[in-house]
């Protein structure tokens, strides 16, 4: 997995990174300069981004920032061999972009007039010729005047977020880039934190003004998904969850149980900057062109005018077959989208068909993929990482809380959200605390829900942490949910959870778990006193699975659970 970083080095790093690069210039950067001069040159003033393969360094940016004239100068890029035409120095070239200081407006290089590749390269990066110098080429990129999409959507964003909600959304994202810079920091906003919101709770929320002498967090009762559906009323806090700017997500949920959440303004806020900034720190600004592959989202009929403002645009694919997906890849490609977001049961089915030699080759210019929702595999990441000649990060997140964790490109898994949460981890069998690297059940508290807090949520995750001595929490390990693929009765893979996504609106069944036996005969078993919904659900899979489906629901009144503690949503009987 490739991995980005972006600082200074010290004399011995620069040297020995220059003479380990050396012959992979034409001609050698030791023919023409004196490497010991350049190499003290770089470390007394240049930052560098680096690109590293695990421990190995395959590709490198030089640049010197002038914060008087706006400019980044690059006096040096180079990729290894064996990683030229993987999208390595595209890369890492958006990279130093995103983390460009707010007042560079221009990056300037110098490229040799006989350097045919590197001048086609840098041109569609954008960089234009400015001056002919003898044998070289002076070209720049504006970065802030020269506005790309991205950059004029992103401008009205901000725009938009100063005139009509006080800057809320843009203060929220400054923040939280600021806190997961400085974790030392967090630390102390984070106790804040934490004691504002369950102050705020015990005199407010009815459920928990019975803990009003509380002493710490632990004196508070852990809560599942079903209990804070059972005191739903109990706990929401009357004077908000009325309120007309309340935000209503739905979730199905990993466990099988449908749930309501509201959010108040605020925490939609910073539900939002999580997407945003966690993104932000592998390279994807705000409002690059977006695709998330969900018929959860297509569901809730999202305008198409919030799309092109928001610059996230949601595709709908239940089917996986060649067609579906050889149009997929070339509307990626023609609307020049910049990242996805998917399932990875998903990219494990792309992954399946890339390896079997019919996939167009890819023509776009991705900046990453993210994985959501369940386990990723190393080898569909390796697959899709160079297909599309880009990153893949897994995103961890849900619909009641928002972003909990994302891989940074660091090898240290996820990093996790400690700016917004307290992110518990107890053991399997007690409700002490894991110790770092042991996996344990996952306990959110939410500090800035004030509609409904959400306080020791446990969500039915179970996962490992590691905590840094600077205050940062990785994430190093999620213990997916187990569930099968799923098929239409003419063989095409369903992926999961596009064959329950729909059952998050029926609010009342507690559980449910769909069994497929064989490619025509399918059983749900719900567990719900309402059964008004049968000819709803029916009538449903049969659009999806086929109209020569045939379908039985059961009604139980308990799903068991697995061994992990999770329920298996789905079963596919099928032996292949």
């Amino acid at each position: 997995m490739l991995s980005l970083s972006k600082g200074q080095l010290c004399f011995a790093d620069v040297h020995g990174l220059l003479c380990g690069f050396d012959t992979m210039f034409s001609p050698s950067l030791s023919s023409h300069i004196d490497i010991r001069g350049f190499a003290e040159k770089l470390a007394n003033n240049a930052f560098f981004v680096l690109c590293k393969d695990k421990e190995k360094v395959v590709g490198y940016i030089a640049f010197y920032e002038n914060r008087d004239t706006k400019i980044s100068y690059i006096p040096s890029v180079c990729v290894i061999d064996t990683y030229r035409s993987k999208g390595v120095a595209s890369h890492m070239m958006h990279f130093l972009i995103s983390q460009s200081h707010p007042d560079i407006n221009t990056i300037a290089l110098e490229v040799r007039k006989n350097n045919n590749s590197a001048i086609r390269f840098y041109q569609k990066q954008g960089f234009v010729e400015i001056e002919d110098r003898g044998e070289k080429i002076l070209m720049n990129k504006q970065i802030l005047h020269d506005m790309t999409e991205q950059e004029q959507k992103y401008k009205a964003f901000v725009l938009n977020d100063s005139e009509n909600n006080m800057g809320r959304l843009v203060n929220g994202c400054d923040e939280l880039r600021y806190l997961l810079a400085n974790p030392e920091a967090n630390k102390i906003f984070a106790k804040h934190n934490e004691n504002e919101i369950l102050t705020y709770a015990t005199k407010f929320s009815p459920f928990y003004k019975q803990f009003e002498g509380f002493k710490s967090l632990q004196d508070f009762p852990i809560v599942s998904k079903q209990d804070l559906k059972d005191h739903w009323d109990e706990i929401a806090v009357p004077q908000l969850a009325q309120d007309s700017n309340i935000c209503t997500k739905f979730t199905s949920g990993s466990t099988g149980t449908p749930f309501k959440m509201i959010l108040d303004k605020y925490k939609h806020g910073r539900w939002i900057a999580g997407n945003k900034i966690f993104r932000e720190n592998v390279g994807v600004k705000s409002h690059e062109k977006t695709v998330f592959v969900s018929e959860t989202v297509k569901d809730k009929k999202i305008p198409q005018e919030r799309m092109d403002r928001d610059n996230v645009y949601y595709f709908f694919m239940p089917y996986l077959d060649n067609e579906s997906l050889t149009k997929f890849i070339n509307d990626l490609k023609d609307q020049k989208v910049k990242t996805i977001t998917a399932l990875a049961s998903i990219y494990d089915a792309i992954a399946r068909w890339i390896a079997s030699g019919v996939a167009p080759e890819w023509e776009g210019d991705f900046i990453a993929v993210f994985s959501v929702s369940e386990p990723l595999k190393e080898t569909t990441r390796k697959i899709i990482s160079e297909y599309f000649r880009c990153p893949m990060y897994v995103f961890y997140a849900n619909e009641e809380n928002g972003v909990l964790g994302v891989e940074d490109g660091s090898g240290n898994g996820l990093r996790a959200n400690n700016v917004d949460f307290t992110l518990e981890v107890l053991k399997m069998d007690s409700d002490e605390p894991a110790e770092d690297g042991e996996i344990g059940r996952l306990v959110i508290t939410d500090y800035f829900n004030k509609a409904f807090p959400i306080i020791r949520y446990e969500n039915g995750d179970l996962l490992s942490v590691v905590h840094n001595d600077d205050g940062s929490l990785y994430i190093k390990e999620i213990v997916g949910r187990l569930a099968d693929t799923l098929y239409t009765t003419d063989g095409r893979i369903v992926p999961y959870f596009d064959g329950i996504s729909f059952m998050e609106e029926f609010m009342d069944i507690r559980q449910f778990q769909l069994i497929q036996e064989d490619y025509t005969h399918f059983r749900w078993l719900l567990n719900t006193d309402n059964h008004s919904y049968e000819d709803t659900i029916i009538n449903h899979c049969k659009k999806l699975f086929g109209k020569d489906s045939e379908w039985q629901i059961e009604y139980v009144s308990e799903i068991p659970k697995l061994r992990s503690g999770k329920f298996r949503m789905t079963v596919c009987n099928i032996k292949k």
